[in-house]
């Protein structure tokens, strides 16, 4: 499978972790299994921000791990950690893994005048 195809942050669930990229300059995150790899980013549209702002847990103590859960809570709450303004809109994505090994959860903050979208897209290679 060379080209990308939409896929779904649930498409990990059973899958063995051979690595973890993240990729701060595109604010891209990309999970490497034995079968395929999952990256998942924003597609920038014009005048909104899309970034991973944190990342709880130890993703590079993951290596080999099974996933035994994937979820995606986009539209999560507010964190508590996060004490900085918001744009006129904003809407927090958390992505989360729980492994054999350990848990990790990516937070994506979108941000922008609310005409814009603030998703994360799931491409599978």
């Amino acid at each position: 499978m060379n080209e990308k195809q939409p896929a779904n942050w649930h498409d990990l669930k059973g899958q063995s972790i051979t690595g973890i990229t993240v990729d701060t300059r595109l604010d891209e995150l990309t999970i490497h299994t034995i079968k395929f790899k999952l990256t998942c980013h924003h597609v920038q549209d014009c005048c909104e921000t899309v970034g991973l702002v944190r990342i709880d847990g130890d993703f590079l103590l993951l290596h080999g791990a099974e996933i035994l859960l994937a979820e995606d809570d986009a539209g999560a709450q507010d964190p508590a950690w996060y004490k900085q303004d918001y744009d006129e809109s904003h809407t927090w994505t958390k992505l989360s893994l729980y492994t054999s090994k350990g848990d990790v959860h990516f937070w994506f903050l979108g941000q922008s005048n609310g005409y814009y979208g603030e998703d994360i897209r799931f491409y599978k290679q």
